[in-house]
């Protein structure tokens, strides 16, 4: 780059991005910046720019940039950087008197190591004996310099650099205060004084002078010389500095002719990722660096300037909206070799790549372009047509120009004959910037350098000529040629030479092969529909190779090694279900690094069920900016992906409290759901998405695949014959898609087996289920939503008004009176309470009925239908009322009042003495073993007898007294 100090560096002070956090840093003092922000190092002069004041240098090694990681990652942020093997990688700058500071030095950049030296040091920045930093084998800092006065000083930090993470270090010498910055903080400090000795060495970023064993092992970036000693607040904002991540590519043919304005495109694009930037507007400088030249405007909507005529400069404003602008250059006179500049005004930071090369003129030369040119030729638009790796195309060469025969510009008809021209091809790999395949030239493979090139023949008719031209690679290229059995020391001392402008081939297509789970242990079974094998869960990792090929099947091996790797993505296509879902690829890593065109990625995820085909896609859609590929390729069937887990979701069900009003059931007695309980689940994949696919014939769950539905209590045994079989219960049907219910019947009710009399106790009632599908997808959780998915898991399921049990039972009792009034009998539902009380009557129980009387076994003078049940009428809800309905208080109850029944047998009358047998039918629940010889439970039997005298009370004293 050329005076880029004049134009972008007045002489002002300027702010970092963190406004308030910074100090004013002086630009001025500036002499050099390194921001490592070009898209790649190859080792050609001046390819490292120097946004300062121009000290541009060079890599060796192969050192080159990345964008990877930055230390200041973002837009704005610190963009790309340099990256050194720790072997041979350096940059290395020519000496110049602004490198050599004498009274005041600032050096800083940010530093990632890699590894520690295993001895010596590795180098961060070296002028020699006027300073060099670098890193000790205990990874501090180290700073040795020599002063005018030949004395040897250094400065050791005490702390040390962290591996793999990002640093600034920064270094500041004046006299009498030297120190040492890590992050902007104090490190180390000296009070040496006196000026520092300069040298005529070269200025070395990641190596030091004559020792390359000292070769950096890590990332640098933002290499900054002063020739100010800053303060810390200054050292600070160099910290928080920012820029633009924005960087401009600029594509020529390499050879021009004086006579024929030259075609010279520039684009904007992200500086990380190369893409185009469409939201960039402002005002760039373009300049021929020789004073010589005229710029006009091809294509572009911005305004544009060329100032004075035929001094090389020119400007542009760039547009929003916009990536790219054409350009010509009309260059009749001027040194041949021109370097060709776009820098932004008021920002050095913002300029090219440098990776376009020189463009060097001549009288005449070869124009290459897409169709013939016609006569006469009118502009000649140099070859840039982007191409598909593997397919044939025309390159049309016309020998363009001036002859000292002929003064006119135009086709040079006498470069004709029947004898062929000996021409000489070769290719110039830009992006990457090296390859292994030729491009072939009319079947002949073109040379990787012009020193390689062997002579081919070419027939021209007129001056033109056409030769089919193939590349069976990716990436972009220059194809370059020349005719030198044709030389003028003068003005042709190579010969007449000409070249395409740079161009891009792109892949035809990508095969993608070995497919497989994520730990590369099952193979995709390749199902066809729903009853094909189960691959992997939705979500869950697999694997797969990817290939870039050419038109013709062969391996592209340059794909992913662009100065900005091009990688692969997976684009899926659905074949099953129907109409689904089809949800993207998903991966954190993806495709690892391509080598030989070739790679595999082992975290590739797709959140749905079903089946699809897998299409692979360049990374970004958009191959160096030349499109996608040209077929895609669908991959074999990858499938069938299923679930992950099924999520549970419970609702809130309720038993019916047998006896509501009194809040209890009783032991034995069926109980039943007023809400039935009902799961809610959710196929659902790894990350926890609806597998919404999961329906049709891809739902897999019913009724039978679920297991162990067990009904449990911590109270007692439960009888479960009342329930629906597991075979029919629960009822599972779709609810959403990916969304199924599983709702639970009572049947003809659940109850609590009636065995040895306990005291009443909570119901506590669970119900728990494994959720499976016929591919073993389960409902996953923490309890009780994993399985078994519980209900009632704390307490039970809630009962309606209650849920104590309470053993009980019916008691008839024994009854002596007269047979001239009515005999109570006392007819009650008992509980039994515990050992020590026994049984006590109930009297929450007013909800019994099912209770029936007969009268059996009379004696004496009492006989059949001589007494019967006063009630409301016969035979009333007792079973054997009087035929007169009794008064409402005086009536059997059924329900019973506070378990009270109420019974009261009508006074047979006199002379019907006797007793009678009463018999009661109850409920099953409310029987008991009053007959401990026989098995089971017996419903109650008691007695009543009428005017028999009861025997002797043994009262001590009696009074009555009437009125």
């Amino acid at each position: 780059m050329k005076n880029r100090d004049m134009l972008h560096f007045p002489l002002v002070y300027f702010l970092c991005a963190a406004a308030a956090a910074c100090a004013l840093v002086p630009a001025q003092g500036f002499a050099a910046t390194y921001r490592f922000d070009e898209t790649q190092w190859k080792g050609d002069a001046g390819e490292v720019v120097d946004d300062a004041t121009s000290l541009n240098g060079r890599a060796f090694g192969g050192a080159t940039t990345l964008n990877a990681t930055p230390a200041v990652p973002g837009d704005p942020g610190s963009c790309r950087y340099g990256t050194f093997d720790g072997n041979d990688d350096y940059v290395e700058v020519a000496d110049n008197a602004a490198l050599d500071l004498s009274t005041e030095v600032t050096v800083a950049a940010w530093i990632r190591l890699r590894s520690a030296p295993p001895s010596d040091l590795y180098t961060i920045a070296s002028k020699d004996t006027n300073y060099e930093y670098h890193v000790n084998t205990s990874r501090q800092v180290y700073w040795w310099w020599n002063d005018s006065s030949n004395n040897t000083r250094s400065l050791t930090t005490a702390v040390a650099i962290n591996l793999n993470e990002w640093h600034h270090v920064a270094i500041t010498y004046k006299s009498g205060a030297q120190a040492i910055y890590i992050d902007g903080a104090l490190a180390a400090s000296a009070t040496y004084t006196g000026t520092l000795a300069n040298n005529d060495l070269p200025f070395y970023v990641g190596t030091d002078w004559n020792f390359i064993s000292r070769a950096f092992d890590g990332d640098i970036d933002e290499v900054r010389v002063l020739a100010t000693a800053l303060t810390q607040a200054q050292v600070q904002a160099l910290v928080a500095e920012t820029h633009p991540c924005v960087q401009f590519t600029i594509n020529h043919d390499g050879f021009g002719i004086h006579c024929l304005a030259e075609t010279v495109t520039v684009n904007v694009v992200e500086a990380l990722s190369g893409a185009p930037k469409l939201d960039y507007s402002a005002q760039v400088r373009l300049d021929t660096g020789t004073g010589a030249g005229t710029w006009a405007l091809v294509a572009g909507t911005g305004s544009f300037s060329d100032g004075a005529a035929d001094d090389g400069v020119a400007t542009y404003t760039w547009p929003l909206g916009q990536s790219q602008a054409v350009f010509s250059l009309y260059y009749p006179t001027g040194p041949p070799s021109v370097d060709v500049d776009v820098v932004q005004v008021g920002n050095a930071g913002v300029h090219d790549s440098e990776a376009e090369g020189r463009l060097v003129f001549s009288p005449n030369g070869f124009t290459v372009t897409a169709t013939a040119l016609p006569d006469p030729p009118g502009a000649a638009t140099s070859f840039a047509a982007n191409q598909v790796a593997g397919t044939d195309f025309a390159l049309h060469l016309a020998a363009f120009g001036q002859t000292p025969g002929d003064p006119v510009c135009g086709i040079i008809e006498s470069y004709t004959g029947l004898i062929p021209k000996r021409l000489k091809f070769w290719t110039t790999y830009s992006n990457p910037a090296t390859g292994a395949t030729a491009v072939t030239i009319d079947g002949l493979g073109a040379a990787a350098s012009e020193g390689a090139a062997a002579p081919q023949d070419v027939v021209f008719a007129n001056g033109q000529a056409v030769v089919t031209a193939k590349y069976k690679d990716v990436g972009q290229i220059r194809v370059s040629m020349k005719d030198d059995t044709l030389v003028d020391a003068a003005q042709l001392p190579t010969g007449i030479r000409g070249a395409t402008a740079s161009f891009v081939v792109r892949p035809y297509d990508f095969l993608l092969t070995n497919i497989m789970n994520g730990s590369g242990t099952t193979a995709n079974p390749q199902a066809n529909d729903a009853a094909g094998g189960v691959f992997v869960a939705a979500g869950a990792p697999f694997r797969a190779t990817v290939t870039a090929r050419d038109a013709e099947g062969s391996t592209t091996p340059s794909y992913g090694r662009e100065a900005i790797p091009e990688t692969a993505r997976l684009v899926p296509q659905l074949h099953a279900p129907a109409g689904g879902a089809v949800p993207a690829v998903g991966s954190t890593v993806g495709f690892g690094a391509f080598a030989s065109g070739v790679a595999t990625g082992t975290d590739f995820t797709w959140p749905e069920v079903g089946i699809v085909r897998l299409v692979p896609r360049v990374g970004d859609g958009n191959y160096l900016g030349a499109g996608d590929v040209v077929v895609a390729t669908p991959s074999e069937r990858v499938g069938r992906f299923v679930p992950s887990h099924f999520v549970a979701a419970l609702n809130t069900p309720l038993f019916a409290t047998a006896c509501g009003a009194g809040g209890f059931t009783y032991a034995g007695q069926p109980f039943g759901y007023t809400t039935p309980p009902q799961v809610t689940v959710t196929a659902s994949a790894v990350g926890g998405t609806t597998t919404t696919n999961y329906t049709g014939a891809f739902f897999k769950l019913a009724t039978s695949t679920l297991q162990n539905r067990v009904y449990t209590s911590p109270g007692g045994a439960l009888d479960a014959s009342g329930l629906p079989t597991a075979a029919i219960d629960p009822v599972v049907a779709p609810a959403a898609p990916g969304v199924a219910t599983l709702t639970f019947s009572s049947g003809t009710g659940l109850a609590f087996a009636k065995g040895a009399p306990q005291a009443p106790f909570p119901a506590g009632v669970r119900l728990s289920i494994d959720v499976l599908d016929a591919d073993g997808v389960a409902a996953a959780g923490a309890a009780p939503l994993g399985n078994p998915v519980t209900f009632g898991a704390s307490s039970g399921i809630d009962f309606s008004t209650g849920q104590q049990i309470r053993y009980g039972r019916v008691r008839v009792g024994t009854a002596i009176g007269s047979e001239l009034i009515d005999l109570p009998v006392r007819v009650v539902a008992e509980q039994y309470s515990g050992a020590g009380a026994g049984f006590v009557s109930n009297l929450a129980d007013v909800c019994t009925t099912g209770v029936s009387l007969a009268l059996s076994g009379y004696t004496a003078n009492l006989a059949a239908g001589e007494t019967c049940a006063r009630d409301a009428g016969a035979p009333g809800a007792s079973g054997i009322g009087c035929a007169a309905a009794a008064p409402p208080p005086l009536r059997f109850a059924a329900p019973p009042a506070a378990g009270d029944f109420n019974l009261r047998l009508a006074a047979p009358g006199a002379g019907n003495n006797g007793s009678v047998l009463v018999n009661a039918t109850v409920p099953a629940w409310l029987r008991f073993d009053w007959n401990g010889a026989a098995p089971g439970d017996e419903s109650p039997v008691g007695q009543a007898t009428f005017g028999i005298y009861n025997g002797e009370s043994r009262q001590i004293y009696t009074r009555e007294i009437y009125q």
